[in-house]
Parts: C-alpha cells; sequence; structure tokens
C-alpha cells in the first residue's frame, strides 16, 4: 500500500484562501515615489516636444496674417534669451 502523505501536504476542502497567501507571491516592498517620478519626467519630456510642434504650427499658419510682422518673440528666445542673430552659439 502507498504510504500516507505528510499532514502538512493535505488541505481540508473547506479551508479558504487568507490575504497573506494572496499577497504574499508579490514584491514585499512598494515604491511609489519612483513611479511618480517617472511619471513626471515622461510628462515634462512629451509636453516639452508637444509645444515645440505646437510653436512650429502657430509659426506656419501665422505667415499669411498681419500679426506675423508684429509676432512676439520665438519659442527659443522665451527659453534661452537669445535672439537667431544676436551672435550667441
Amino acid at each position: 500500500a502507498a504510504p500516507d502523505p505528510p499532514a502538512n501536504a493535505r488541505l481540508p476542502v473547506s479551508r479558504g484562501v487568507g490575504y497573506a497567501e494572496i499577497h504574499s507571491s508579490g514584491p514585499t516592498v512598494f515604491h511609489p515615489f519612483e513611479l511618480f517620478i517617472a511619471a513626471a519626467i515622461w510628462y515634462l519630456l512629451l509636453t516639452s516636444i508637444w509645444s515645440l510642434i505646437q510653436a512650429q504650427i502657430e509659426r506656419r499658419l501665422a505667415r499669411g496674417t498681419n500679426t506675423a510682422a508684429n509676432a512676439g518673440p520665438s519659442m527659443r528666445e522665451r527659453l534661452f534669451g537669445a535672439s537667431p542673430g544676436s551672435g550667441l552659439r
């Protein structure tokens, strides 16, 4: 005859799964701050790229209007404080 399995190997049928058993297989430490930093970096990167694209679109659409001659400083001038002909490289 086959030997009986050890007592700790058999689980009763009516035993439910507890909270500790469900959450014991995942990570033991959750780092939300790193996720927030990553999200902030992505947000900054994507909004910066989009603002440059948007500035190009607006400049192109403003070429045929009277406001093109009276336009304010370009995105480069606003960001870096230099105009294209100022000699700064």
